[in-house]
């Protein structure tokens, strides 16, 4: 007797899964299509859209473990941290204040607001010339020589490069764009890891022994917007206080770190 093959039966984890399976696939080949999109918008805001949200994951990943970090030493240190909501809370707050002086720090640094020289200031009105073609990759944006560029029409062109060949050019402010991206990549990122830290340390306030009921834990958030509120009005004040440079001047640098600031705020 020939024995018949039995169908194999799937249970719904195995759908559910072969469904995350196929959307993942599907939604990895929209992001294919759209920044190689012909419309240079969107291509544009398509990496806008992927840079963000890259840097909402990595937030996350880094917040929790440099807090998991900073737990696990506590305890080797003796500090019963997870004994004590009110050491808990403490910690919560202290980690926020920490990554929020380390916000406004580095973009004062990158953005050369402060500790860097005159001698080092960038020249913001000087234009060159970059490529401008994101099918190029990792080339799209590098400076080239004027001499190599052709065709020139409203600041743009095409150049002809030894090893691509002709190339689509744009004439721009560089070293003012780089250094507006290079701030805004660390006031993005920090910004995300600030305001984790912000709801943990409100998670935790919720926790604290007056605060679990359902009220009095509406109570705590209205708290920790208050501390949050507190400590931008305060840091206003500080960068009123020094928004000029040492010399007495604002410059363009300065008013970058104010904007990048602001925003990130």
């Amino acid at each position: 007797e020939e024995e018949e093959e039995e169908e194999e039966e799937f249970s719904g984890k195995d759908i559910g899964e072969g469904k995350i399976l196929l959307g993942s696939v599907a939604f990895v080949m929209i992001l294919f299509y759209l920044v190689n999109w012909p419309d240079d918008d969107i291509r544009r805001y398509s990496w806008d859209i992927i840079s963000s949200t890259i840097s909402i994951f990595v937030a996350v990943l880094m917040f929790n473990g440099i807090d998991e970090a900073v737990h696990a030493y506590l305890e080797n240190c003796g500090v019963k941290v997870e004994e004590s909501p009110g050491a808990r809370t403490l910690i919560a707050y202290l980690i926020f204040l920490g990554w929020f002086i380390l916000l406004q720090i580095t973009i004062a640094i990158t953005s050369g607001a402060y500790c860097e020289p005159d001698s080092a200031k960038p020249d913001w009105e000087k234009q060159a010339w970059v490529i401008q073609d994101l099918y190029m990759g990792a080339e799209h944006f590098d400076e080239i020589e004027e001499q190599d560029v052709k065709s020139i029409r409203q600041k743009k062109g095409i150049a002809v490069l030894p090893v691509y060949g002709e190339v689509f050019v744009v004439q721009r402010k560089e070293q003012r764009i780089t250094r507006e991206h290079r701030v805004k990549s660390w006031a993005t990122l920090l910004s995300h890891m600030v305001g984790f830290a912000a709801i943990g340390a409100g998670g935790e306030l919720q926790h604290f022994g007056p605060f679990q009921s359902p009220f009095m834990s509406l109570v705590a958030a209205l708290i920790n917007h208050c501390l949050v509120l507190a400590l931008f009005a305060l840091s206003v004040s500080a960068r009123r206080l020094t928004a000029a440079t040492l010399d007495g001047e604002q410059d363009e640098r300065d008013v970058l770190y104010l904007e990048a600031v602001r925003e990130a705020e």
